[in-house]
């Protein structure tokens, strides 16, 4: 292969690996989950999240003591074991990140 053939096709992988992982991270992004009493979005308090969305099935604190208090909490809105988890993550008790795991 010519020199100038390995470089196009390498600089098209390169791009088609880029634009892939865009893609991704805007998928990613979830600025709003509709629960069972309202809309659940970033930047709410936690508070106000589980009096819309209920307890959540599993909840852990995951910083140390000396850094800023970080949490996430689990929930499934649909009763079907096919449907993704919700997870919220709160910094400092307001929601910073909404993501669904499959």
């Amino acid at each position: 292969m010519k020199l100038h053939a390995k470089y196009a096709l390498l600089t098209a992988m390169l791009s088609v690996s880029s634009l892939t992982m865009i893609s991704v991270a805007e998928a990613a992004q979830i600025k709003a989950v509709r629960c069972s009493g309202g809309i659940a979005k970033l930047k709410m308090d936690k508070f106000e999240v589980i009096d819309r969305c209920g307890t959540p099935l599993d909840r852990e604190v995951i910083s140390a003591l000396d850094e800023r208090k970080v949490e996430r909490m689990v929930y499934r809105f649909s009763t079907s074991e096919s449907e993704p988890l919700t997870i919220f993550t709160f910094e400092e008790g307001k929601l910073t990140l909404i993501e669904k795991n499959p």
